[in-house]
């Protein structure tokens, strides 16, 4: 068994709500402890008895930036396509051939059906993802 830290919260927090505060803490630690003996293995290896709000995490905020920059660029992803159409008509299909059909497309399927090679198609298909990129992140703001 673990020896818990009581933990002072402060002049400005009364000692009842302290006390209260250290017992359920006691508690769930005690209740962390019965079941890891009873089998109940916690799948976070970094667990640590803490109430910590993660929202004022530097890797919460950095996470939600990601998420922002995510999403916009999904959503810029349709109108990119649409573009794509025009910017380049064949890797346009290339694109919605192999990735929008709705079912799995081997590269030697494609280059059997134009007569190329798997390596000439997955080019265009990195050529049009190019394309497809540089469209999406020239039209992103970034936060």
């Amino acid at each position: 068994m673990q020896k818990y830290q009581y933990i002072y919260l402060g002049h400005g927090i009364s000692e009842k709500a302290e006390k209260e505060y250290n017992h359920l803490c006691r508690y769930e630690l005690y209740q962390w402890e019965r079941d890891w003996v009873h089998g109940l293995v916690y799948y976070d290896e970094n667990f640590y008895f803490q109430i910590v709000d993660e929202t004022t995490l530097p890797q919460h905020k950095e996470l939600s930036r990601r998420e922002k920059i995510w999403k916009e660029r999904l959503e810029l992803l349709p109108y990119a396509v649409e573009w794509l159409k025009y910017e380049s008509p064949e890797g346009y299909i290339l694109i919605q051939e192999y990735y929008f059909s709705g079912k799995k497309i081997k590269l030697k399927h494609l280059a059997k059906k134009y007569g190329v090679s798997h390596q000439t198609i997955s080019r265009r298909i990195a050529q049009a993802r190019a394309v497809l990129k540089d469209f999406i992140i020239s039209h992103e703001h970034i936060y």
